[in-house]
């Protein structure tokens, strides 16, 4: 896998039995055990308007997640 952050830069978060929510494209790879979605920042539509956010991936189960500080 390539990635334009180096391996010391990258951060990995373990789950287990967990949900973790991230605001963006900043996750790079997970393990494939961990349950996917795409969802809703706010409970509501407006909520999610008002907050600017919109969508966020979330990850749920035992796995982990590597993300990347930023994105170049």
């Amino acid at each position: 896998m390539e990635s334009s952050v180096s391996r010391e830069e990258l951060i990995e978060i373990e789950l287990e039995n967990d949900e973790l929510k991230i605001d963006g494209n900043m996750a790079i790879a997970w393990s494939g055990g961990l349950e996917f979605t795409v969802e809703r920042s706010g409970k509501t539509i407006m909520g999610s308007a008002a907050s600017g956010e919109g969508l966020v991936n979330v990850y749920r189960g035992t796995g982990k997640v590597l993300m990347a500080p930023f994105l170049q």
